[in-house]
């Protein structure tokens, strides 16, 4: 989850998988907002090199390194809670949230549509459910023991959040909101969109509802308040 800085403001959003972080990245770069701890595992002795579209676009080499990530198995903006926070202080933190059921869904496509570009299969049915079926045997055998595995696409939201952070909902329009409050101007890129439209199978669905049963019953009280 990035470091953002502009105008002595040095803010923290605290990146959950699948809540349009990517999106946003962009928005705040086009508004020159600078951003570190972003992109590959960070070395303690070197930047990250920035992918080439962020090269391309806006010019930037490297993204920053700040902070001890000797403890952090993931890329930087998908780190939990107990290891940004080491990074501060922050003026502020802030993250957008999502309806957990639906943010696994998206995780599920997201891993899909790499995985048939990783190793050019066919996109098909068959493909596609016997991904699936493998994705779901995968995370029940494993989830317990590599909570962080897939770069913490299936680690709950509660995971990466403070008492502190503030909350944008994913569904409330959030673009206007964050928009507003960290004053960016111009229109929102819809980064690493999937295409694909899937309904969860009957296991999928009772993994998910196990798995995510106390971000399931916080989203809840969230959206009650």
């Amino acid at each position: 989850m990035p470091i953002l800085r502009k105008n002595d403001r040095k803010l923290y959003f605290a990146h959950i998988p699948k809540t349009a972080g990517s999106s946003l990245y962009w928005w705040l770069l086009q508004n020159n907002w600078q951003i570190a701890n972003f992109g590959g595992a960070c070395s303690r002795d070197r930047p990250v090199r920035a992918d080439t579209i962020f090269r391309k676009e806006f010019g930037i080499a490297y993204f920053q390194h700040e902070g001890d990530h000797s403890t952090l198995t993931t890329s930087p903006q998908h780190a939990p809670a107990d290891i940004w926070q080491t990074w501060g202080p922050f003026d502020q933190s802030f993250a957008i949230v999502r309806e957990p059921i639906a943010r696994f869904r998206s995780a599920i496509c997201y891993s899909y549509d790499r995985f048939i570009n990783r190793h050019k299969f066919d996109n098909n049915i068959a493909t596609l459910t016997k991904f699936r079926e493998e994705a779901l045997n995968r995370l029940v055998t494993v989830i317990e023991k590599q909570p962080n595995m897939a770069d913490n696409h299936f680690l709950p939201q509660q995971c990466f959040i403070t008492d502190q952070t503030k909350l944008y909902f994913f569904d409330q329009d959030w673009v206007s909101q964050i928009g507003n409050d960290l004053g960016l101007s111009g229109e929102i890129a819809h980064m690493n969109k999937s295409n694909l439209k899937i309904e969860l199978t009957e296991p999928e669905l009772r993994f998910a509802e196990e798995h995510f049963q106390n971000d399931i019953r916080w989203y809840a009280d969230l959206r009650a308040e």
